[in-house]
């Protein structure tokens, strides 16, 4: 990965506080594209949050740490695991994805 010279989303939103509207409807279209893009690609992120934006030299975001990330469809034989009785399996959609855009977006605007 290239060096990212403008910092990283939190790092901006403790250096100035609460961003302008200008600013803020700036980001939030970003992220929406950006998140779009990763679901248009078959994956869901699973850790949006200020810290895995990073913000280039032009002011472009950029998503980061995919770590946690997963595909829309289950790609393993799911007969060979064992589940034991009362252990809810995990499903993840589209949805956490936007849930957090939305708790990240309230955190930029307020």
């Amino acid at each position: 990965m290239e060096y990212i010279a403008g910092g990283d989303l939190m790092g901006l939103l403790i250096r100035l506080g609460v961003f302008d509207e200008q600013l803020s409807r700036f980001f939030v279209a970003e992220l929406v594209l950006a998140i779009d893009s990763v679901h248009r690609m078959g994956f869901i992120h699973r850790d949006i949050k200020p810290d895995n934006v990073l913000i280039d030299r032009r002011g472009h975001i950029k998503l980061t740490d995919f770590g946690l990330c997963t595909g829309f469809r289950w790609t393993h034989d799911s007969s060979c695991y064992y589940r034991p009785q009362g252990i809810k399996m995990f499903i993840f959609s589209r949805v956490d994805d936007t849930s957090r855009m939305c708790a990240n977006l309230f955190s930029i605007a307020n």
